[in-house]
């Protein structure tokens, strides 16, 4: 009953309905002999392969992968990059609740504290009027046990190129040279270009947040689950284009 449930839910649910619905479609075009059933089953089959985790993990694993966990820990400073904040949530104590990509990056950030005693930049600032995030983020890094003392905040940025220019004010302020950059594993090809880009290309990859397993995930990453995957790995990518532009040319 439990492989059952796990193989029929996929197709009770979008987009595996979406899936069903396209042949489905295609099977009624057939038996009337109109339309194009052939189109129908093609595109019912495209969107099966777009919307399988097998088939996200080609795509992200180039990205997430790219840098492994860091063995050496020296550096001046954490940098977390910023989340996002979940309007008009709160968590159990009050404040206001971070996105799980957030709250992922926060945790990395916290237990790298416990292992170098470093302090941490918490950088990311207010997206369309959703409150600063740097705010939200350092309270839950004290709630986490790092000193307030250890948390500097740069809540003006509103992107990935906006937290490395702004944090790289903060370093060259305080005669800093080497951040461990904590970020999703899937963001972390673009922040190291951006912040290579900031004059901070000293530093070192921290990832977190994984979306995709380096290895097979067994037969169940072959059935449409959701584009999560997708929409996160074509987004770097096309991050990687625009911030090659942006960011080099803010640079110059």
């Amino acid at each position: 009953m439990f492989l059952l449930k796990k193989l029929i839910t996929p197709f009770i649910l979008p987009p595996g309905l979406l899936v069903m619905a396209c042949f489905a479609a295609a099977a009624w075009c057939l038996y009337k002999r109109r339309g194009r059933p052939a189109l129908l089953a093609g595109a019912g089959l495209a969107l099966w392969v777009l919307m399988t985790p097998a088939f996200h993990a080609l795509l992200l694993r180039p990205l997430e992968y790219r840098y492994p966990q860091p063995r050496d820990l020296s550096a001046d400073a954490i940098v977390v990059l910023g989340g996002s904040l979940l309007p008009g949530a709160s968590d159990p104590a009050g404040a206001p609740a971070l996105d799980r990509d957030g709250s992922a990056r926060l945790l990395a950030a916290a237990r790298l504290h416990r292992q170098t005693g470093l302090p941490v930049v918490v950088t990311g600032g207010s997206v369309f009027g959703n409150g600063s995030w740097a705010p939200a983020a350092a309270k839950a890094l004290e709630d986490a046990g790092v000193p307030a003392g250890k948390i500097v905040r740069e809540g003006s940025s509103a992107d990935t190129c906006g937290n490395a220019f702004l944090t790289a004010e903060i370093f060259r302020a305080r005669g800093w040279t080497r951040p461990l950059l904590v970020t999703s594993a899937v963001h972390l090809p673009r922040t190291v270009r951006a912040f290579g880009a900031a004059g901070l290309g000293a530093g070192t990859p921290v990832p977190c947040a994984y979306l995709s397993s380096p290895g097979w995930r067994g037969w169940s990453s072959l059935l449409p689950q959701g584009g999560g995957g997708l929409k996160a790995a074509l987004h770097e990518y096309l991050g990687l284009l625009w911030y090659g532009a942006a960011c080099g040319s803010r640079s110059s």
